[in-house]
């Protein structure tokens, strides 16, 4: 996948990944896929290559959704 620009804010990484916003804050805040912002700015700046490495390492085995419950013993 080629990406026109080297640094992307969230909205336009959940538009290459197909995910929704929220899920690529997700992704940010959990260490998944590397940004970072300005101080005093709320918005994220994520490099180019920080998205491709997630592409890269992902695209067959993705990131399990977020979730709050725990599995049940058996």
């Amino acid at each position: 996948m080629v990406i026109d620009k080297k640094i992307l804010q969230a909205y336009e990484a959940a538009m290459i990944l197909g995910c929704s916003q929220g899920y690529v804050y997700h992704l940010l805040n959990s260490g998944i896929i590397y940004g970072y912002k300005y101080e005093g700015s709320p918005i994220w700046h994520i490099p180019e290559e920080s998205l491709q490495e997630y592409i890269k390492q992902y695209r067959y085995n993705p990131v399990p959704p977020i979730s709050n419950t725990k599995t049940a013993k058996h």
